[in-house]
């Protein structure tokens, strides 16, 4: 295995960022909807754990950010086109090796596999993966892995469509606590065991 091509393609994945990404492409309702029931619930906490308060605070900082985020169009639409190239990349990649860095599953591999599954989970498939024959192949080959199998299956992981039109009033607790999932799979600091649902409706 060639380490310096593992490094470089760990460097690459990890420079782009899911949460802008993420915020291009859920409906403006449920960010709005998701990220007002956080600071409600971070507040809630707060107050409950004054001890914690600077911990919630930086919580707070975050979601608020990624409201301005959603109005900055140029770094949106920046973080598409890196995406662009990096997929890009990777599909010439694919021509001459299984895998990222050669024919063996490396951690490159491990870190590229969730932005694929954050693509499909946002329901953009076809944008991003499919048109790109290689990066097609590799994402039905890899998804047979036992380990990709045993996370779908124990999260319960659903795919969604960007274009859902759906009431915040007719959308069940199962698909508000289907969309926090993308959330916490795309920020990483937001745990939905922490909500209760019930207090939503």
């Amino acid at each position: 295995m060639n380490k310096e091509k593992l490094h470089e393609w760990m460097h690459r994945l990890n420079e782009w960022d899911p949460h802008l990404f993420t915020l291009r492409h859920i409906p403006v309702w449920i960010h709005t909807y998701f990220s007002r029931f956080k600071r409600k619930v971070v507040i809630a906490k707060m107050a409950k754990e004054p001890a914690l308060a600077s911990k919630y605070h930086l919580k707070l900082h975050r979601a608020y950010a990624s409201d301005d985020m959603m109005k900055d169009t140029e770094a949106l639409e920046a973080n598409i086109s890196q995406l662009g190239r990096l997929l890009d990349m990777a599909e010439e990649q694919l021509t001459t090796t299984q895998y990222l860095v050669g024919d063996t599953f490396t951690m490159a591999d491990a870190m590229f596999l969730p932005i694929l599954g954050l693509i499909e989970l946002l329901g953009v498939y076809k944008e991003y993966i499919k048109k790109r024959k290689n990066i097609s192949s590799y994402w039905a080959r890899v998804k047979h892995r036992p380990s990709y199998h045993a996370l779908v299956v124990s999260a319960n992981i659903r795919h969604f469509s960007p274009h859902s039109s759906v009431l915040v009033s007719e959308t069940s607790p199962k698909d508000i606590k289907g969309w926090m999932s993308v959330f916490r799979i795309s920020l990483g600091d937001v745990d939905d065991r922490d909500f209760s649902f019930q207090d939503i409706f």
